[in-house]
């Protein structure tokens, strides 16, 4: 390889750190996201570092904002966003490339264990700042290569994904260093710290299962409704794709019935699952019951929890109306199940995108407020501006925001469920602050319907498996349209339910409820990120020195 390299142009050495790294991401290739993370960006600096400072900027920001246009390439589906996306997606790469770019502009030769730690920890500070413009952008970071594999993907246990983040750039920086010096010395040192992060998981994993084989486990039915938006709402220009909300139901109970199971312990919806809401009564009891008993038989009315809100509502003498959360509740009577939904809600004036866990036979409801909200599709940034407001009506359809809710969720039942939202699940300290709170396994209910016939579903599931192995927590997840799947808390997938746009039924599956406590979970970022301060300070400081005595 060393010699390979030598004898390669320059263009030919950024054709093939392009190819790498830009098809080194788990949902493309797990082989080349092994050589991505180790040696894929070092051979793009060996190219850059021939190339005089100015034009070594220029061509960083290109390739990386290429090697982006590559992994991100779900977000340029228009099918419901429009034109408008791919403004937001040429921004956000050029907005990375800068990025790579000033990364690229601070190496300087010879590399010294000091600057290699210091630019990796420049990297990660980059990245962790992503988080704190509007709602953060936490896709696709360079740790996310590491998940490819059952074994790296333990690494994360440790110093979650931004210590994954540091460690493939400075692994990297050992390659550039070995390709330059080529020394015996550099090249056992780089291959040490290379392999590291399989050894570390495959010592993990060998000392960790034994003592979870035991553990309980509990039968889960995830649903997938497989609803685009014009078969789930009545949209104006797609009338005629509208499919009944009462058939929506009648589709849902056929997937459960289809599995010719009598019980679960926990039966999950994604997120919006139903129209209507939580509260909206609106089906009438006579057609619910009708539904109700041509699929479970007659007297299958027990199941129905008391006519009272936010079940049921009188609107004539004797005429009830009733919720999504009338049939919820039933189901989870009918089954002995706990049902966790995703529904739209709404009281004194607050509109939320949340998440509602009813138990067997006890009539108290639980919610959770999604705290993390996307721009564009849940609020409008900048809200109350005319203009801002009428372009996201007429584009968008929105014309309102959701509430952000205000604080993490454990849902409290046979065992402890920690909720989180769709996106939700890239941001590692909301998921962390779950399993703080006592959880015994995850719930993310999804929906990435928005970006029909792209890699996104993949790539959501990749950041939920990484979650699990942060914080050595199984996953659930249940999608509209998406990876519905059941994760182990190593982050490997025990199954998942077909994937495509029209997929839609139950996925039964056993879950062991198998956990440890991990070092990431104890610690978080603060560790990671201050260290990378103080790496990059300490470098920073020393150049501005150096600058200072030159005469």
């Amino acid at each position: 390889m060393e010699v390979l390299l030598v004898v390669l142009t320059s263009f030919s050495k950024v054709a093939l750190s392009f190819f790498i790294v830009a098809l080194g991401s788990p949902t493309l290739s797990p082989v080349l996201s092994a050589v991505a993370a180790s040696l894929g960006y070092a051979i793009f600096w060996m190219a850059a570092l021939e190339l005089p400072q100015k034009k070594r900027f220029w061509l960083s920001l290109a390739w990386f904002a290429g090697v982006q246009a590559i992994q991100l390439s779900w977000m340029t589906s228009m099918v419901y966003f429009g034109p408008a996306i791919l403004i937001i997606y040429f921004l956000l790469l050029v907005g990375l490339g800068l990025q790579f770019a000033f990364m690229t502009g601070c190496l300087s030769l010879p590399l010294k264990w000091n600057n290699i730690s210091a630019l990796a920890g420049f990297w990660v500070l980059m990245e962790w700042v992503r988080l704190f413009l509007l709602t953060g952008f936490t896709w696709n970071p360079v740790g996310l290569t590491l998940a490819a594999n059952s074994l790296s993907i333990q690494f994360a246990a440790l110093f979650g994904v931004y210590g994954l983040c540091f460690w493939v750039m400075w692994v990297n920086l050992f390659a550039l260093k070995a390709l330059l010096e080529r020394g015996r010395k550099q090249w056992t040192v780089w291959l040490a710290f290379a392999l590291l992060p399989y050894g570390y998981g495959a010592v993990q994993k060998a000392f960790l299962e034994p003592y979870l084989k035991e553990d309980r486990q509990i039968e889960v039915a995830l649903i997938q409704t497989g609803m685009r938006p014009e078969q789930r709402d009545r949209l104006k220009e797609r009338n005629d794709a509208h499919i009944h909300p009462l058939m929506q139901w009648r589709q849902v109970l056929s997937h459960l019935t289809r599995t010719n199971s009598t019980r679960f312990d926990l039966i999950v919806f994604p997120e919006g699952a139903l129209p209507g809401g939580a509260r909206s009564a609106g089906y009438t009891l006579a057609s619910m019951q009708e539904v109700w008993c041509e699929v479970f038989g007659s007297g299958a009315e027990v199941d129905f929890p008391p006519m009272r809100m936010p079940f049921a509502k009188e609107v004539g003498e004797g005429t009830w109306r009733v919720t999504n959360s009338f049939w919820a509740q039933s189901l989870a009577n009918h089954y002995g199940a706990e049902v966790i939904i995703g529904l739209d809600d709404g009281e004194n004036g607050k509109h939320f995108n949340a998440a509602f866990h009813f138990k067997p036979r006890i009539n108290e409801i639980s919610r959770y407020e999604k705290q993390i909200l996307i721009p564009g599709g849940e609020y409008i940034p900048l809200e109350g501006w005319k203009w801002l407001d009428e372009l996201f009506a007429k584009e968008f359809g929105i014309e309102s925001s959701f509430q952000a809710g205000q604080k993490a969720k454990v849902f409290s039942g046979a065992f402890p469920i920690g909720i989180f939202i769709c996106l939700e699940e890239t941001y590692s300290k909301l998921v962390r602050e779950v399993r703080q709170g006592g959880a015994q396994i995850f719930v993310n209910i999804a929906n990435d319907v928005w970006f029909p016939k792209t890699r996104l579903p993949w790539h959501h599931f990749d950041h939920g498996r990484i979650r699990a192995a942060e914080n050595g927590m199984p996953l659930l997840r249940a999608c509209n349209t998406g990876v519905t799947a059941a994760v182990d808390c190593f982050g490997s997938a025990i199954e998942i339910f077909p994937v495509s746009e029209e997929a839609a039924g139950a996925l039964v599956v056993k879950v062991p409820l198998s956990s440890y406590s991990t070092l990431y979970t104890f610690i978080g970022d603060l560790p990671v990120v201050l260290a990378s301060s103080i790496f990059f300070s300490f470098f920073a400081f020393g150049r501005w020195i150096k600058k200072k005595k030159l005469p």
